[in-house]
């Protein structure tokens, strides 16, 4: 059984942006005592009728109160994007932070804002539901309603997130790589890590900032790791998709084996040699969309719900921890450089730690949404097909 020490936990009512009010209540802090230092802490968020998401921050007291400072070292409901709830959880890692320092004079205080922010992407949605899941068709049920990006991260979308980040400070070089810090998980300390390979993208320094390769800006980013995915999501607030999400998504509930039905064939893909008119590398996303390019006829390969590329292409992180290597994170799709079995909706890639990277590697990225919003936005979409 675990054993826990406990900390003083505060509990505030914060200012929003707009003048409203983020309740954040019934906080409780316990430092673990199985000598990982981890500190766990829950806590209620209150709905807000302005904001669905709020940045969640921890500020920390070793003063009993009378001086507070802001921790990085955060993980789990913390951060951007997060939702009101109850028992909300999020784990400090003190040890690493503070080098396990504690005392009876700690003390924790949680701070809600909800900002509002402009996200620049396309999304279609996805509603609450049973779905297909795996190559033995088994039934899964999310029950919540999300949008995700209708086509994948481009190198013109990450470039320009990159610039914003470094001019902050919250993204760094080391050589031909971009570096950023990461709060840590189970696996995963806190620290520095990878977030793009410059040398298997199409991004590069010229010496004063972040430039795409000439004709390449809307195909989808690559030679980035999950770090890089993350990073990217957090700035807008956003998320990575969990695994059954991406899949829901790529075949909702069709039990095909790709998103648009049960065969493949080099209109739908970008696969290994598929002999598409940028064969072999990337093609510009929402290429396959029934159009005749440059003597090359496309088939319209969108998913279900209207996302594009969910097969071939590049493979894109999840959010979700591989089963088989519970230390590595899973990715979907199947990408140009691989074959047509990658490309099923139902195969599942478990074989990169997050700091992997390849020619191949991206992602889109997916927010969770209210039951109204979800029925307005299907209604819409339908009334305009």
């Amino acid at each position: 059984m675990q054993k826990f020490i406990k900390i003083s936990a505060a509990l505030m009512i914060i200012s929003l942006l707009s003048g409203q009010t983020a309740s954040v209540t019934n906080v409780t802090a316990s430092q673990r005592t199985d000598g990982t230092k981890l500190v766990d802490i829950y806590y209620d968020l209150a709905e807000d009728t302005l904001f669905t998401y709020f940045t969640v921050e921890l500020e920390v007291s070793f003063d009993n109160g009378t001086n507070y400072q802001p921790s990085e070292y955060i993980s789990g409901d913390a951060g951007n994007g997060v939702l009101a709830g109850i028992d909300n959880h999020l784990v400090w890692n003190l040890g690493a932070e503070f080098g396990g320092t504690y005392s009876d004079q700690t003390k924790v205080k949680i701070i809600a804002t909800g900002r509002f922010i402009d996200v620049p992407f396309e999304f279609v949605t996805v509603p609450a539901g049973d779905f297909t899941y795996g190559y033995n068709d088994e039934t899964r049920n999310i029950s919540h309603d999300f949008e995700i990006m209708k086509y994948e991260v481009t190198n013109a979308e990450f470039t320009a997130f990159l610039i914003e980040a470094y001019n902050a400070g919250d993204v760094w070089l080391n050589g031909d790589e971009v570096r950023g810090f990461y709060s840590g998980d189970d696996y995963y300390g806190p620290g520095d890590y990878r977030l793009l390979a410059m040398w298997d993208s199409r991004i590069s320094w010229n010496g004063t900032t972040f430039i795409v390769e000439e004709s390449y800006g809307i195909h989808p980013v690559v030679g980035l790791t999950w770090f890089g995915a993350l990073k990217f999501c957090d700035a807008y607030l956003l998320r990575l998709p969990t695994d059954e999400e991406w899949e829901k998504a790529a075949r909702g509930s069709t039990g095909w084996n790709y998103p648009w039905g049960e065969n493949i064939d080099s209109s739908y893909a970008n696969y290994h040699n598929s002999g598409d008119p940028y064969d072999n590398g990337t093609t510009p996303v929402g290429f396959y969309n029934g159009s005749l390019v440059n003597g090359f006829q496309t088939s319209d390969n969108q998913s279900p719900f209207g996302a594009y590329d969910m097969a071939g292409n590049v493979v894109e992180w999840t959010a979700s921890w591989a089963q088989n290597n519970p230390d590595r994170r899973i990715f979907r799709g199947g990408a140009w450089e691989w074959g047509t079995g990658e490309c099923s909706s139902s195969w599942i890639g478990d074989w990169w730690h997050p700091d992997g990277y390849g020619r191949a590697s991206g992602f889109r990225c997916v927010r969770t949404i209210s039951a109204t919003r979800a029925r307005h936005l299907l209604n819409r979409r339908n009334s305009s097909r």
